[in-house]
């Protein structure tokens, strides 16, 4: 019985090291002798200091997304060890690059894929490491898949 200082934080793992992902700061309980003691609703905190965020450009082979066709594409950020990605949504092909935020740190397959004229479909992936508190610049060229 008593009160006391509590800290919840979650860790995550980047290349065999723990980071720490999140974190709800002290939290002060009182603890009452044969009941449960309820933490009711804690907000875990992001350490946004290891966090990371993918800055991708992309360009075709040898044409402009307007020349293939292409209106948009579907950017799609895959983490390895997962059988989903972790992010993905379609942008206008004529802005070649986005900024996507606040990842956690690993390894990743980026994917970069449209639609042109003629049914053709355009595709570019590329591996990359994402250490933590970082911003990857990931380049990906687009050529017709096949």
């Amino acid at each position: 019985e008593g009160r006391y200082e509590v800290q919840v934080q979650a860790f995550g793992e980047y290349h065999q090291d723990a980071i720490l992902l999140y974190d709800t700061g002290i939290i002060t309980v009182d603890v009452f002798g044969d009941a449960l003691t309820d933490l009711d609703d804690v907000i875990l905190a992001r350490a946004n200091n290891t966090f990371s965020d993918f800055d991708v450009s992309w360009a075709l082979v040898d044409q402009t997304c307007a020349g293939a066709g292409i209106a948009s594409v579907t950017i799609s950020y895959q983490r390895f060890g997962h059988d989903l990605p972790e992010d993905a949504f379609t942008v206008d092909c004529g802005a070649s690059s986005v900024l996507r935020s606040t990842f956690v740190p690993g390894s990743y397959d980026v994917s970069v894929a449209g639609i042109g004229s003629g049914d053709i479909t355009y595709v570019g992936t590329q591996t990359v490491d994402l250490p933590p508190d970082t911003v990857a610049q990931v380049d990906i060229v687009l050529a017709p898949a096949g």
